[in-house]
């Protein structure tokens, strides 16, 4: 012992020098008592400071940093402490100091074997309750003031000499202020390791926090109390209250019995963990465990079996409570339910996830939205479709098919995510719709597709689960735009998709429904823009029609006004006159041959074109045209070869229009054909149709121009350098007047300088011809003497006034009339009475005449396959007829129409009827 001015000595008093005291705090802190501190159950060795209600604790080094140490409180916000730091110097008034302090004091008030200790700017003293810690540093009072005194003050020491370090560690609700010894050229010496924690304690837990401090001890040797002294205060707490010692459970309140139906003797034979959710167990265990090895304090969440079988959450703390040794001899513990709690966190997270789902889901929709906004052609949607729909449902490959214009045929336009190979394989394949395929399924039923695992897809498509190796989900949706189907699009999975509630199928609901939409759009877009670039094209063929039509008619003027100017002169000789009305014959006929041209070509545009139907010989009429273009081709050494079957039985035709279809593919073959090439014509004929071919070696048709051979004032050479004159009508009116007899008529080139090839197919039933929109037939009158005599014919419209017309006039031609307004009034009729033949309209409200025609020909089909049918509309264009005569009628009159035309085509029909009966006999 020796006297030490550096520790704040006075009056010669002898202190523990500055070296004894930090070996008197090393030795403490290897004692028991140490330990316990540092566990946070009694009061530490070096003071304790109690921080409540966000107030800490402030340990300034050197007296000199304090402005550093206020700075760094400052930039911390704790500026309760900081106030506290300046509030006050030191006085000689102390007791008026004292009274002061009280207020603080009182609010900073120690809890029982807790000491405060009090910063100033110039030192710390121990406060007037701070027996305890002179006492367990063993040195007088004047001592433990110097200690503190050198927590916060100004010593100055030598090298070598120690110097303090102060280290805050969070004890549950308090800070522990360690010493230690440090070497004096640290660089950390000045403002060493001020490290703050503050912890709120729980309000629920108050009262337990209060009964671990009252059962911690004070002192070194003192003895933790028993259970039974602890009885009153774990029955008056509201929790599931225990007490576990070293040879098993030594106390349960009545809380804790009345859950669990587990006492103190079950207890010690049946483990706690059996009360716990199978769940939950290795976890519990393993931390009770690992606190009673470490000390720690135990706090676990587990799930608690009760008496009446069923588990509730509760949070599980415990506390050491130590023995003598310093050693865990019990652990005071404690249940909270927290079940409610638990499910109201389950609750939260289970909407957090419905939210952020849902914010997943409308990120994806807008993200789709704005593609297929920016998408306009029905190339760009499909990709958009194709692409976003992986993003969106996590698909691993894509694809697209779209149906096309021919009939039961989808054909794969976009492929995504797929090898090349498979790329090469199945890009641009048509698949039928009738075909076995997810896709195809799809669009049939109009109904999504999807199976979650490659089982169910093996059962069902197993040929096609072998085509797609590695897809372990499949998911297929129909795409619908302008209420009818257009494509499905097909999402391929390398693993089972996550989707499978309600919201994400109405998400694909969503999905298909934008993208029908877009689709549409699309269709739109590039209808608009086709239309557009056929008006274009079209106003281009106009110009230079009018300069063709301009040059054409000229031509031949020319000629003709030339050889008049020069025979109104002079007379000629003899063989040159005759020369000149030659050519003027020549070119006045080719004129009115261009005249003619134009006047048809107004009729069709006009839709009044008519035509003559008579019994007509092919033959005949092929002659007839041979004779015509014969001798230009002769004079052009063009030889025509024929192959005439003269045994090809009559038509229904108009003989002058059909010779002009003749002529014209004739025309153009002589006209288009070199010298010494040849021209073939062929003349077949069948039970039901006449085909006639021509065929030459000429110039040939560009593939790029053949989808336009038959279209108006459209030409392969309009440039001033062609070869060939001409206003490229012929061909049109020669497919217009084909489409009026019922017929059809096909171009084929191999090549330019490879020929080209033209047929014509007639049918040869006697009621096949149609009219045109608009054409009349009154007036015409190879009908007017039929007798329906002994006919049985029902009418079905539902127009009362056409019933009543029709009715009236077969009736007087001595037919047997029944009339139905609807189509299921007529399929009833039919299978009653068994009429002769069926007279029906095409648009009625309910079921039109299709609907009508394939029930007769499905449901009915003894009445339906031998009842003649004949549609009667006003939907007249050349493919409303086409569309009656391939859903399954026999012929298609077009409204407006002459009663005795139509008692003709009925008698033909009867008649074919009748004789059809008498084969079968």
């Amino acid at each position: 012992m020796r006297t030490s001015p550096r520790l704040g000595g006075r009056g010669g008093k002898c202190y523990p020098s500055k070296g004894e005291l930090a070996r008197r705090v090393v030795q403490f802190r290897r004692s028991p008592a140490a330990r316990r501190a540092r566990a946070g159950l009694s009061g530490p060795a070096h003071g304790v400071a109690c921080i409540r209600a966000g107030v800490d604790l402030v340990l300034a080094l050197r007296r000199r940093l304090v402005r550093s140490v206020q700075g760094y409180l400052r930039r911390r916000r704790i500026h309760d402490v900081a106030r506290f730091v300046r509030r006050r110097r030191r006085g000689s008034r102390r007791g008026r100091g004292r009274r002061r302090r009280q207020p603080r004091a009182r609010a900073l008030a120690p809890l029982p074997g807790q000491r405060l200790v009090r910063i100033r700017r110039r030192r710390a003293r121990v406060s007037r309750s701070g027996c305890a810690t002179r006492e367990r540093l063993g040195c007088a009072p004047a001592a433990a003031k110097a200690l503190t005194r050198s927590f916060a003050g100004t010593p100055r020491c030598g090298k070598g000499a120690l110097r303090s370090r102060v280290r805050l560690t969070p004890r549950r609700n308090a800070m522990t202020l360690e010493a230690a010894a440090m070497p004096e050229d640290d660089p950390r010496a000045r403002l060493e390791s001020l490290e703050r924690e503050i912890e709120h304690l729980r309000g629920e837990n108050q009262r337990l926090l209060d009964v671990q401090r009252g059962v911690s001890s004070v002192s070194d040797g003192s003895t933790p109390p028993s259970a039974a002294s602890m009885r009153p205060i774990a029955e008056a707490l509201p929790h599931l209250v225990w007490i576990w010692g070293l040879d098993g459970p030594e106390y349960y309140n009545r809380r804790f019995v009345e859950y669990t139906g587990r006492t103190i003797e079950t207890g010690r034979k049946v483990s706690w963990v059996e009360h716990v959710h199978p769940d939950d167990r290795e976890r519990a265990a393993r931390t009770f465990a690992r606190s009673q090895q470490t000390g720690e304090i135990y706090e676990c969440e587990a799930r608690v079996r009760g008496v009446n079988g069923q588990y509730r959450w509760f949070l599980s703390r415990a506390w050491p409570m130590y023995g003598p040794d310093g050693r865990p001899e019990r652990w005071f513990g404690a249940l909270t339910d927290i079940d409610e709690h638990k499910r109201n966190e389950a609750a939260l997270a289970s909407l957090y996830e419905v939210a952020e789902r849902e914010r997943k889901r409308m990120e994806r929709l807008q993200a789709f939205t704005a593609k297929l906004s920016a998408a306009r052609t029905i190339r760009e949607v499909i990709d958009a479709i194709v692409t976003e729909g992986r993003k969106a449902f996590g698909a691993s490959r894509g694809v697209f098919a779209k149906l096309v214009a021919e009939p039961g045929f989808l054909e794969i336009v976009r492929m995504e995510g797929w090898p090349d190979e498979m790329r090469a394989l199945w890009l641009g394949r048509r698949l039928p719709l009738l075909e076995e395929l997810p896709l195809t399924d799809a669009v049939r039923a109009d109904t999504p597709i999807y199976f979650r695992d490659r089982a169910s897809l093996e059962a069902r498509y197993p040929e096609f689960a072998r085509r797609v190796l590695g897809t372990e989900a499949l998911l297929v949706l129909p795409i619908r735009a302008g209420g009818s189907q257009v494509g499905a699009l097909g999402l391929l999975y390398d693993a089972p998709p996550h989707f499978t509630d309600d919201d994400d199928r109405r998400e694909m609901q969503t999905f298909a429904r934008l993208s029908g939409q877009a689709f549409e759009r699309g269709q739109l877009f590039d209808t608009a823009k086709a239309e557009m670039q056929r008006a274009e094209e079209a106003n281009h063929a106009k110009d230079l029609f009018l300069g063709m039509m301009s040059h054409e008619l000229r031509t031949p003027l020319t000629a003709i006004l030339g050889w008049a100017t020069i025979l109104r002169g002079r007379l000629p000789p003899p063989e040159t006159l005759a020369k000149a009305l030659q050519v003027i014959e020549r070119n006045a006929r080719a004129q009115a041959q261009l005249i003619d041209d134009l006047l048809d070509v107004t009729k069709i545009l006009a839709g009044s074109m008519r035509i003559e139907v008579q019994d007509v010989d092919p033959l005949a009429v092929m002659e007839a045209a041979l004779d015509v273009v014969r001798p230009a081709a002769m004079a052009k050494g063009v030889d025509i070869v024929r192959a005439l079957d003269a045994g090809v039985l009559p038509l229904r035709a108009d003989p002058a229009r059909l010779q002009q279809v003749v002529w014209n593919l004739l025309s153009n073959a002589v006209k288009f054909t070199p010298a010494g090439g040849q021209i073939f014509v062929t003349l077949l004929g069948d039970d039901s149709h006449v085909e006639l071919a021509v065929e030459d070696t000429g110039k040939g048709i560009p593939s790029a121009f053949l989808p336009y051979i038959f279209e108006p004032f459209r030409q392969a050479d309009v440039g001033t350098t062609r070869a060939h004159g001409g206003l490229g009508l012929g061909l049109a009116i020669v497919r217009h007047l084909v489409d009026l007899h019922g017929g059809v008529i096909e171009a084929t080139s191999p090549g330019e300088g490879k020929g080209a090839r033209f047929v014509v197919r007639l049918p040869r039933r006697q009621d096949s011809f149609a009219v045109s929109p608009g054409a009349s037939l009154y007036g015409f009158g190879p009908a007017l003497g039929s007798s329906l005599e002994g006919h049985r014919i029902l009418v079905i419209d539902d127009e009362p006034d056409v019933l009543e017309m029709l009715a009236s006039y077969l009736s007087s031609r001595g037919a047997t009339v029944l009339v139905a307004s609807s189509a299921a009034e007529g399929l009833w009729k039919i299978k009653e009475s068994r009429p002769d033949v069926v007279v029906c309209d095409i648009g009625m409200p309910g079921q039109d005449g299709y609907h009508f025609i394939e029930q007769l020909r499905s449901a009915l089909p003894v009445e339906g396959s031998t009842t003649p049918v004949v549609a009667l509309t006003a939907y007249a264009r050349p493919e409303d007829r086409t569309r009656a005569l391939l859903h399954g009628f026999d012929t298609h009159v077009a409204k407006p129409l002459d009663p005795s035309e139509l008692a003709a085509v009925i008698e033909r029909l009867s008649t074919s009827k009748v004789a059809a009966r008498s084969r079968a006999s």
